[in-house]
């Protein structure tokens, strides 16, 4: 990625440095991007628990069940840049945002949910992961995980029948020094 230098006043990504091979890198792209004084804020998922972005968790649990480890680590691992050794996540954003040279880091924590209107679109959402196609053109399969992954969300099944999980976020923001 090439961005022009000192060109932004701000820049703003949100749930995408945790795809990134190096989020500190991209973080390092950006700020030569920015003008002296310029604001980058970020936000990366918090690691997937039975707590913590709930629908991520389960939806990798009900892979495993269905005999699909392999795609454990590519539905949960973004959730899971984040972690650090002391269970500290938003440490890890606000290391890289020092790293990356931004000055005055802050990090907060955002606690928010997923909401899904029925239990078929919460379960559907397995189908755009990169192992979605292949998941669904297995009938028998998919018909197995979709019946786990629904039987995991059910404690979250609001009477109006829509699905809403916990869901939590990091978010950054940094400064580009001013010289």
């Amino acid at each position: 990625m090439t961005l022009p230098i000192e060109s932004f006043d701000r820049a703003y990504c949100q749930q995408g440095l945790q795809f990134m091979p190096n989020p500190t890198e991209a973080m390092k792209r950006v700020l030569k991007a920015l003008k002296p004084g310029g604001h980058f804020t970020c936000a990366v998922w918090s690691p997937a628990t039975e707590k913590s972005n709930v629908i991520m968790y389960h939806l990798g649990q009900a892979l495993m069940d269905v005999g699909r480890a392999r795609w454990f680590d590519v539905a949960v691992k973004p959730m899971s840049w984040s972690t650090t050794t002391d269970g500290a996540g938003y440490t890890k954003l606000e290391d890289a945002l020092i790293a990356a040279g931004f000055t005055n880091p802050d990090v907060c924590v955002e606690d928010g949910v997923f909401e899904f209107a029925d239990m078929d679109t919460a379960v559907a959402i397995a189908k755009v992961g990169p192992y979605g196609a292949e998941l669904v053109e297995d009938i028998e399969l998919w018909d197995a995980f979709a019946e786990n992954f629904a039987n995991r969300l059910r404690p979250y099944v609001q009477p109006d029948g829509r699905v809403v999980t916990p869901a939590r976020s990091y978010v950054g923001h940094g400064v580009a020094p001013w010289n």
